[in-house]
């Protein structure tokens, strides 16, 4: 399994950094079949027929149709994303620590078909400290062109 940092998912949120985690199996995981799913690959300009209101195509047996006409690719969607809230000078080494602990302790979880439910450590909201929110968003500038991952 491995798990990446999802610049998607990172912010700074009410004086931390958000970092989103998404963990994904290998093709020798439990549940791996779960995940590695085939997915249509839908083109820039979508659905050629009429469409009303906001996007509802207008003859859904039509949609089904070109939908199930389309190419389709092999993705392998995370088996799990979990957030965490971090101070801004945290640094790569110990977001890829903490990462690789959370994937590993959720996958103790999803190998007993148990909800993927961890705790993290509660946080003090500090929004209000002089630089921090800078702070932050300059970290979270740096997560989105960093490329966070590990494999375990």
């Amino acid at each position: 399994m491995h798990f990446k940092v999802e610049s998607s998912g990172c912010c700074e949120r009410k004086g931390y950094v958000q970092i989103r985690l998404s963990m994904y199996l290998d093709e020798q995981d439990y549940g791996y079949d779960k995940h590695h799913v085939q997915v249509p690959i839908i083109p820039k300009d979508g659905f050629p027929g009429k469409i009303e209101g906001p996007g509802v195509p207008v003859d859904i047996e039509e949609y089904k149709k070109w939908m199930d006409a389309l190419p389709k690719e092999w993705i392998n969607n995370p088996f799990h994303n979990h957030f965490i809230y971090t101070e801004p000078n945290i640094t790569d080494e110990e977001i890829l620590r903490i990462g690789e602990q959370l994937t590993k302790d959720s996958y103790i979880l999803w190998e007993q078909n148990k909800i993927l439910y961890l705790v993290n450590e509660k946080v003090n909201i500090v929004e209000s400290i002089p630089g921090r929110v800078l702070a932050c968003e300059t970290k979270v500038a740096h997560l989105k062109t960093a490329i966070l991952e590990k494999v375990i």
